[in-house]
């Protein structure tokens, strides 16, 4: 999933002011511009989680693997809550993969994804380019 190595980049512990995340969009589909849209909404948990309790590492997938052969933490009422968000993102998202579309629900939401509406395949879009600036301080916490 493109979205773990996105996640870990932007938990690493690093001046925000000096970190930048680019994608390339290499003819990507909706699918993969839902997942993306679905670990931004996920990022604003995980990366006060990871502040707060210094993970390492920092992609999500790798961290509940490595959690999963040790002893319960201390904070395992944030890390059940943080794992469930976690495994619900990816349940849609894999859903959205099996179905071969985006639900509805969330297109019409979030003007991205019109790029996909003029064209005749869902791999024939202009680019797409955001850019977001965030300070870790209006990050929400958990």
């Amino acid at each position: 999933m493109v979205i773990n190595p996105v996640l870990s980049v932007v938990a690493y512990d690093y001046p925000i002011e000096k970190l930048g995340v680019y994608l390339s969009d290499d003819a990507v589909s909706d699918i993969t511009f839902y997942a993306l849209l679905e670990a931004s909404i996920f990022a604003k948990h995980w990366l006060p989680f990871c502040k707060k309790f210094k993970v390492e590492p920092t992609s999500p997938a790798a961290y509940f693997k490595s959690m999963a052969s040790s002893t319960p933490p201390n904070n395992a009422k944030e890390l059940s809550t943080i794992k469930k968000l976690y495994q619900d993102m990816e349940s849609r998202i894999e859903n959205a993969a099996k179905a071969g579309q985006v639900p509805e629900e969330v297109r019409s939401k979030h003007k991205g994804f019109s790029q996909w509406d003029s064209y005749s395949s869902r791999r024939d879009h202009d680019t797409i380019l955001q850019i977001y600036f965030m300070e870790m301080t209006r990050v929400p916490k958990m």
